[in-house]
């Protein structure tokens, strides 16, 4: 019977080892969110090259209006200031203002970046358009995590609050009763 336990145990283990050791309750580790922000700037530098090989010039001699091709320039500057935001977090990824600043970048681009590729797709070529979708689902993906990691920030910042408040009443309960016990006890004793 111990040899059955052992092998289950041994097979359990191999199951667990492939997993994510994210913890059911509180932050993702810190090493797991510089892993995300290291994936997001690989999805941002496949983004560079593609947004490089458009050709807004030609969408405007096709008929585009004009607004497309401040919509690239605007996603070229959100793309950059992508890479010093997510920089930035992980190296602190424990900052709720960092990750909230990743997260809002991230969707300003989605929504820039989803207009542009409706202009590459109707002004340039499908095949151009279908990266970018491609491209888009992988940020949305990335916001998705990073979406989860602020609330899980979030909560953390709430319960630590709530510890700091609770102890902060107890000690300011027992400096308002410590004096009227000393106060008793002098009674007392002057009183016999």
């Amino acid at each position: 019977m111990s040899t059955l336990r052992f092998l289950l145990l041994g097979a359990s283990v191999f199951l667990a080892w492939g997993q994510e050791a994210i913890p059911a309750d509180g932050v993702t580790p810190e090493w797991h969110i510089r892993s995300d922000m290291a994936s997001l700037a690989a999805t941002i530098g496949r983004l560079r090259p593609l947004m490089d090989s458009l050709r807004p010039d030609a969408w405007t001699a096709n008929g585009a209006p004009p607004a497309y091709s401040q919509q690239l320039q605007s996603s070229r500057r959100s793309v950059a200031q992508i890479v010093l935001a997510t920089d930035q977090l992980a190296r602190k990824p424990e900052r709720l203002t960092l990750a909230l600043d990743v997260f809002f970048r991230l969707q300003h681009a989605e929504a820039i970046l989803g207009s542009v590729r409706d202009a590459v797709r109707k002004y340039q070529d499908d095949a151009a358009a279908n990266e970018l979708e491609t491209l888009l689902a992988d940020l949305a993906n990335a916001r998705e995590k990073l979406r989860q990691h602020v609330a899980d920030l979030a909560v953390d910042q709430e319960d630590m609050f709530q510890v700091v408040n609770h102890e902060a009443q107890r000690c300011r309960t027992s400096l308002t009763i410590e004096p009227v016990d000393s106060e008793r006890r002098k009674i007392q004793r002057s009183g016999k």
